[in-house]
């Protein structure tokens, strides 16, 4: 589910408007705008709790270091196959390591690596190999939406929604390959704030 970066209440602060009569239009705009955030960044950029999610050991996991796109914050339970198709095996939580750690990480981000200690006290010390062979329940994510963020979303409905007030009619939908109308509003820096939260940027925090 597409986090909230822009809301309606927010904009409209940022709007100082006094009354509800754009709240439709500046809703959808908001939409457009926290997809449009999705889309460039390629990934959530926000909380999400408890979520299930398979890896695959031969594409997922680099030297031993298993790839976590969307971050993680916390791990609570983890099985690993040895290879497609066999028994999975449930590993010791406790004999994993969330890299970066928290110290070497920038405030407020996860993770984006899980290892196993070199000396495991469970049957499990290895991701496997092959295909769907890794299941994890996590919580994912940004512990919360980075401010720079929440601002580059609220900024691009801000913008989307003076340009419908001069006359722009053509805001609300999606081009051809996929991206919400509303990217033309997006400035080079506000780019360049997003590009640093791409996963292939920083994978390692």
């Amino acid at each position: 589910m597409t986090q909230s970066y822009a809301t309606y209440a927010n904009v409209k602060t940022r709007l100082d408007l006094a009354d509800d009569n754009d709240q439709t239009f500046i809703t959808q705009l908001c939409t457009n705008a926290n997809e449009y955030v999705e889309f460039y960044c390629r990934r959530a950029i926000g909380p999400t709790s408890g979520g299930t999610a398979t890896f695959d050991a031969d594409t997922d996991v680099y030297a031993g270091k298993l790839f976590v796109r969307n971050g993680v914050r916390s791990i609570t339970s983890v099985t690993v196959a040895p290879a497609t198709g066999e028994t999975a095996v449930t590993a010791t939580v406790a004999d994993t390591i969330i890299m970066p750690r928290s110290q070497n990480r920038r405030p407020g981000w996860p993770g984006f690596w899980v290892i196993f200690k070199d000396v495991a006290s469970g049957s499990v010390s290895s991701w496997g190999t092959g295909q769907a062979n890794i299941v994890m329940v996590y919580d994912s994510g940004w512990a919360a939406i980075p401010a720079e963020v929440t601002e580059v979303a609220e900024i691009i409905v801000t913008r989307a929604w003076y340009g419908r007030m001069a006359g722009q009619a053509d805001i609300v939908g999606s081009d051809d390959t996929g991206a919400p109308l509303v990217s033309r509003f997006v400035t080079a820096r506000d780019r360049e704030t997003l590009k640093a939260f791409r996963p292939d940027l920083v994978a390692v925090g």
